[in-house]
């Protein structure tokens, strides 16, 4: 049996688990289209932390869509944009589950704050932005802006330009035609 490190887990109890504030690398690993308590369309995430000593930690958060509110508008599609849903895949139309389903995988780095919530602190997002360019990708990770494929499809990463070598092409070859119907064995 292993030994409890009481020290370590009342630290954490103190501070209800928060993560320090700073900024993070994150991924994030699920999203789901809801509503808010209040009937506002809402994307509900959950991101997990891809490196440092707070690697594998997770932290959720919420995306409102508030039309009454241009600032706040503003800001959420500021962070999508950040993610590569930007104004060309939204000019597109999806519906509230694609904009959730091209979330997952998207990376960003994000700054956390702490706020305290019913008496305990909790983790918030103060700011998202883009991943840098150049910096190792977690496993499965989409980057680059999304594009919705077919009508209803799902969204997805633009593919990035691969280079090839054109090549002539290849006549097609005539199907054979058997001469005879083949004989039964009866």
């Amino acid at each position: 049996m292993s030994e409890v490190d009481w020290a370590e887990l009342q630290k954490s109890a103190a501070t209800g688990g928060a993560i320090a504030e700073g900024d993070y690398p994150m991924i994030c690993i699920e999203a789901e289209a809801t509503e808010s308590s209040n009937g506002k369309p809402m994307i509900k995430t959950k991101w997990r932390i891809t490196e440092g000593p707070m690697k594998d930690r997770k932290v959720s958060t919420q995306f409102v869509v508030s039309a009454e509110s241009a600032v706040a508008l503003k800001i959420f599609f500021q962070h999508m944009a950040s993610v590569g849903l930007t104004t060309d895949f939204f000019a597109s139309g999806p519906k509230m589950p694609e904009v959730a389903s091209a979330l997952v995988n998207r990376v960003a780095v994000v700054t956390l704050g702490i706020r305290p919530w019913q008496g305990v602190d909790r983790n918030e997002f103060k700011n998202l932005r883009g991943y840098p360019e150049g910096s190792p990708l977690p496993p499965g990770a989409v980057t680059g802006p999304a594009t919705r494929i077919g009508f209803g499809g799902p969204a997805t990463a633009s593919p990035s330009p691969i280079a090839t070598t054109p090549t002539a092409p290849t006549p097609a070859t005539p199907p054979t035609v058997p001469s005879a119907p083949p004989s039964s064995p009866f």
